[in-house]
């Protein structure tokens, strides 16, 4: 069965946790740059422009984003995620938030390094734009098989405390 963009953002958040959203993602790929944009409501609130220049990425910066991805091994790299859903009252939560863990091992077949440009621009749904993008130290287009694993609940969050967060993964 295939999977579709709703199955998609759906296993991610209802599963893992994933502050995942619907949106419209269009990206194009021409020797050696990459373009791209996404939009959600009508609003194109991010832009991304990537050009493969290997020298302009210091190898200091290479090897740490190497590392911290944990490519091939298969443990994989490891995320941190809150899993939350609103009670039906609208009240509290179903169950008290918990913080999970989960874990991506990445199998890449190329990576390419470059410069990347990046525009965000403002949206009253995604509220990116308030990231300052200062100086960019390099980009990465990967191209490969990604497996992930499944969560582990580390611990129960105080509803009160993260009350004021649990909206994040939905438009109102």
């Amino acid at each position: 069965m295939p999977v579709t963009n709703d199955m998609a953002m759906a296993l991610g958040r209802e599963h893992f946790g994933f502050p995942k959203k619907i949106a419209q993602i269009q990206l194009g790929q021409a020797g050696g740059k990459t373009q791209g944009y996404i939009e959600r409501n009508g609003v194109r609130f991010f832009e991304l422009e990537f050009a493969i220049d290997e020298q302009s990425v210091a190898e200091e910066i290479k090897n740490m984003i190497l590392q911290s991805f944990a490519f091939h091994q298969e443990i994989g790299a490891g995320t941190y995620l809150i899993k939350s859903f609103r009670a039906p009252d609208d009240q509290m939560f179903d169950y008290p938030p918990r913080l999970i863990r989960q874990h991506t091992v990445f199998r890449p077949k190329t990576i390419e390094w470059g410069q990347a440009h990046v525009k965000l621009i403002p949206s009253n749904y995604d509220p990116w734009y308030e990231v300052e993008v200062v100086n960019p130290i390099g980009a990465m287009r990967i191209v490969g098989d990604n497996t992930m694993l499944p969560g582990q609940v580390l611990t129960e969050l105080d509803p009160m405390a993260y009350l004021p967060y649990s909206l994040v993964k939905w438009d109102w």
